[in-house]
């Protein structure tokens, strides 16, 4: 938190695909560079004996506070090896983390183990409500994403004291998606403000690229929100928004997916 911004990166960072060792490597240095105060990861790779895991070496790269959730547990391959693996949630602080919990979030057999990983970071100036999730790739299941997200919202959790709140992560969902009509719906006391839309380029919020036999194809799937009362000011506003993390270094892409940067800053008492 410098010169009043508060600043959050999301990244979905691709379990132990591609290049997995080089990959993580890439990625800490990264996102070290970009000076993060907060950072949710999801389909974070821990292999069970312990020999790799993409939330102990970003935690130590980055210098935070940590707390990691493991869901999906089953046999990856990662650089040539068949490993026991889990693919999780992971939030990492600048400062500590209270009121840390999970909550599963409705699944479907074939997309099973969805959650959400709830943590409040103690920041100098108040609490911040964090909620990183990683809705169904589910493809015709909008609705389910829809009750993935309604439940999400209707944690008690969020009502405690909190600066601001901030939901985020692979909602797997383009833009006029119904999960975004729910989020900035008003449902369950909350109004959801996408902080990307309110900041950033319009023409460079692809958070996925890859090529296919008709060329290119971009989609924007990954998101960070701030949810606020309807009819109360912000204590936050958004001071800008970038997708990061989206070129090779040496070569290799930190991740399948980009990061979505959001720097927040804070409004004087007198604003509210």
């Amino acid at each position: 938190m410098t010169d009043g911004a508060f600043r959050i990166v999301t990244i979905n960072t691709g379990k132990g695909d591609g290049p997995y060792h080089d990959r993580l490597e890439v990625l800490a240095d990264a996102l070290a560079a970009l000076s993060p105060d907060v950072v949710l990861a999801q389909e974070v790779f821990e292999a069970a004996s312990g020999a790799a895991s993409t939330a102990r070496r970003l935690a130590a790269s980055l210098g935070m506070a940590s707390a990691f959730h493991a869901v999906r547990r089953k046999p990856r391959d990662v650089d040539g090896e068949r490993l026991d693996s889990w693919s999780g949630l992971a939030t990492f602080s600048r400062w500590p983390l209270r009121e840390v919990r999970m909550r599963a979030l409705p699944d479907d057999p074939a997309d099973g183990d969805r959650a959400v990983l709830l943590a409040a970071v103690e920041t100098p100036r108040g609490l911040v409500r964090t909620a990183n999730t990683h809705l169904t790739h589910l493809r015709a299941r909008d609705d389910l994403r829809v009750l993935q997200a309604r439940e999400v919202l209707a944690d008690a959790w969020w009502h405690g004291d909190a600066l601001a709140r901030v939901l985020a992560g692979d909602l797997n969902a383009r833009p006029g998606h119904e999960v975004h009509a729910l989020l900035r719906s008003g449902e369950a006391g909350w109004r959801a403000l996408d902080a990307y839309e309110a900041a950033g380029d319009p023409d460079a919020a692809a958070t996925v690229r890859h090529s296919s036999p008709t060329g290119v194809v971009e989609a924007r799937l990954d998101y960070v929100y701030l949810l606020g009362t309807p009819g109360v000011a912000p204590a936050a506003r958004v001071r800008a928004a970038r997708v990061v993390l989206d070129q090779p270094i040496g070569g290799v892409m930190p991740s399948d997916h980009f990061g979505v940067l959001v720097d927040l800053e804070w409004a004087d008492v007198s604003d509210r």
